[in-house]
């Protein structure tokens, strides 16, 4: 028995001790198969022997006396789909099912319980539940407030129990992106450690052989040591621009500090030879991407490269496509939207589902007040990031 059971179990315990009900059972409701199930029940000590039997069959009207169909009875139906307190006798309660009063009659000859009371406990306008009490005498007002009083105490129980499980889960999706997080980081510092080797390295180690050379030919044959030390600096020059460019690139492209178009269209290069891929940037954009008093923050234009990097590279990883269009445009009144579409397969979105990329885009667009939006549409996905850029008011007209 889990934790929640465990304290709906000594709720109605608690309930029980302190009124003269000899039975209290609390259920909880499924609203979208109209399912009840008995969640915990408390019955009088000397009354314990009937309930494991045909007495709770006769109570619930079912075989199963823990589950049962909300639209079996009407008194079910009134009160997990109408919200309303019901209060009748046993015999009214059970009127839908015949064999099962014809059973309950039987036990009840040696067990005085004649009456029933059901209170819905409603969360978020939603019923989720009841708290039933059954006793031999009929209820009355004073028991129904009583009632609403616990009721009151089981729609905070259902709220804890709630939050503890959406701790719950938000704790094992977080460990999960913890590990995707970390397993990410060693496969960076590996590939940062691969290039460094496999390029920055080998060309220092050219380099310095030549200089090498170029000390032990220095009084002997200075025009060898000329073009000894062309070659040392044509590799030097290559590993600056190429190689160690290339590397700081891959962790942050400069030319997104001076405009966003050169920026993307450099990001969209490195893609090019994976799949077919149509880059429209619409004028607006063009426009207002100025290097001098560029309207569009510098965390805003990250956030726009580092999204569509995400998308072209789970593109590549996990979709199979072969087309890709991608949009760039500012929209009436402010804001800058991003919109790819793909040919490949279904984009995974399932929000139970922990995925590391999904979760790094939504957070970006979260950050600055952008929504990230995800459809399906006549064989193709669609991604959206939209960003509201205040500063971008006076070309809301030329859009």
């Amino acid at each position: 028995m889990n934790q929640a059971y465990r304290e709906f179990n000594h709720f109605v315990d608690s309930v029980r001790h302190e009124t003269s009900w000899p039975i209290v059972q609390y259920t909880q409701y499924d609203r979208a198969r109209r399912i009840v199930s008995e969640c915990a029940r408390s019955v009088r000590p000397d009354l314990y022997r009937f309930t494991e039997g045909a007495t709770v069959r006769a109570l619930v009207g079912q075989p199963d006396p823990y589950r049962w169909s909300v639209d079996h009875n009407s008194y079910w139906h009134q009160v997990y789909c109408e919200g309303r307190i019901v209060r009748t006798s046993l015999r009214e309660y059970m009127q839908d099912d015949d064999a099962t009063l014809s059973l309950a009659d039987n036990v009840f000859k040696s067990w005085p319980l004649n009456y029933v009371c059901l209170t819905p406990v409603i969360v978020d306008d939603v019923v989720r539940g009841a708290i039933a009490a059954f006793a031999s005498d009929p209820f009355s007002i004073h028991d129904v407030e009583s009632l609403r009083r616990y009721v009151r105490e089981a729609q905070a129980l259902e709220r804890v129990t709630e939050l503890e499980q959406r701790t719950g889960m938000q704790a094992i999706i977080l460990s999960s992106m913890l590990k995707d997080i970390i397993r990410l980081q060693d496969q960076t510092a590996q590939a940062i450690a691969e290039h460094l080797h496999a390029n920055v390295q080998s060309h220092l180690l050219v380099a310095w052989h030549q200089l090498q050379q170029c000390q032990e030919l220095l009084y002997d044959d200075p025009k060898h040591v000329q073009a000894l030390l062309e070659k040392t600096m044509d590799i030097l020059d290559t590993v600056r621009d190429q190689q160690i460019r290339q590397l700081s690139h891959a962790l942050h492209p400069a030319l997104i500090r001076i405009a966003l178009v050169p920026a993307i269209k450099q990001l969209v290069d490195r893609f090019a030879g994976l799949f077919d891929i149509r880059l429209n940037i619409g004028c607006e954009v063009v426009e207002c991407d100025s290097p001098m008093g560029n309207p569009i923050p510098l965390d805003y234009r990250l956030a726009l490269y580092r999204v569509l990097e995400e998308s072209l590279s789970n593109l590549v990883q996990h979709s199979c496509a072969t087309m890709v269009d991608i949009f760039l445009a500012v929209r009436p009144p402010s804001l800058i939207t991003l919109e790819l579409v793909d040919n490949g397969r279904v984009w995974d979105v399932d929000p139970s589902k922990p995925h590391l990329g999904l979760l790094t885009m939504t957070t970006r667009a979260e950050q600055i007040g952008g929504t990230l939006s995800f459809a399906r549409l006549k064989g193709h996905n669609r991604m959206v990031f939209t960003i509201p850029i205040p500063a971008l008011r006076p070309l809301s007209n030329t859009s």
